[in-house]
């Protein structure tokens, strides 16, 4: 099982029978591209599908800024890992999820964002993950008189 065998301590309830046995000074990496990609936990995951992250993306922010640390909102809490898990997690995931809510309230205060036609799919494999040919999106400034265009 690989959440078990990365990251045991983190998950309990996913330890497995075998023991994994790493030696000491032994570098660990934890794939976290195959997890997201993992057809256990996401349907089509091939597919370009900014939503299937939705529900996950809202309840890890929601546990990153307020809630406690450690609280998992489904039943595999390592299924969804923006800025991995665990005492080496991202020292930054705070200030980048306030960071990334502020620059989209201030776009889309006076934007309109949907897809591009056509889908765009994800199967760029760097550090991390990318959209071969980019994410494209079409954002129309709205128009007098809504609301969010009318506001300073």
């Amino acid at each position: 099982d690989v959440f078990a065998a990365a990251a045991p301590e983190a998950c309990p309830m996913l330890r497995s029978p075998a023991a994994v046995r790493v030696a000491a000074g032994t570098g660990v990496g934890f794939a976290i591209n195959a997890v997201h990609l993992d057809p256990t936990h996401w349907p089509e995951p091939d597919k370009f599908d900014p939503d299937r992250f939705a529900a996950h993306a809202a309840a890890h922010c929601a546990r990153a800024l307020w809630a406690a640390p450690g609280h998992a909102d489904r039943d595999e809490p390592l299924a969804y890992l923006p800025f991995g898990a665990g005492p080496r997690r991202c020292i930054g995931e705070r200030f980048a999820l306030l960071e990334a809510e502020e620059i989209c309230a201030a776009v889309l205060r006076s934007c309109d964002c949907r897809p591009a036609p056509g889908p765009r799919p994800v199967d760029e494999l760097q550090l991390t993950l990318r959209a071969r040919d980019g994410v494209h999106l079409v954002f129309e400034r709205r128009g007098a008189g809504h609301l969010a265009a009318d506001a300073p």
